[in-house]
């Protein structure tokens, strides 16, 4: 159980400090929230060898990209993802302008 209350506290981190910096940089969140989960997964130690790169292990095309980055790019490249359908499904709902300015060519294409 102490393992589990450990390893939530970068689940808290990481949507604390994706809130806070895109409340107060008004950055997308297809920008920050990459930068920040692989910010605390790289700084926060772990009592297993566990990371979200863990969880492509099968997936051949997206693990390649490990050989160049490690297993943080593609973390980066799975929450990134994550995070680009996250923006296109939350301005479609809300009826929001969708922000061009800053977003990746993928959600531009999306939207």
């Amino acid at each position: 159980m102490l393992f589990v209350a450990y390893h939530s506290i970068a689940w808290g981190l990481f949507c604390y400090g994706l809130r806070r910096l895109h409340t107060n940089a008004g950055l997308p969140v297809t920008l920050l929230a990459p930068i920040v989960f692989v910010a605390i997964e790289a700084v926060m130690p772990t009592v297993f060898a566990w990371n979200l790169a863990i969880t492509q292990a099968w997936v051949v095309p997206v693990i390649q990209i490990a050989e160049l980055t490690g297993p943080l790019g593609v973390s980066f490249l799975v929450v990134l993802a994550n995070a680009a359908i996250y923006e296109v499904v939350h301005a479609r709902y809300t009826r929001a302008r969708f922000s061009d300015a800053g977003s990746p060519p993928a959600v531009q294409t999306c939207w």
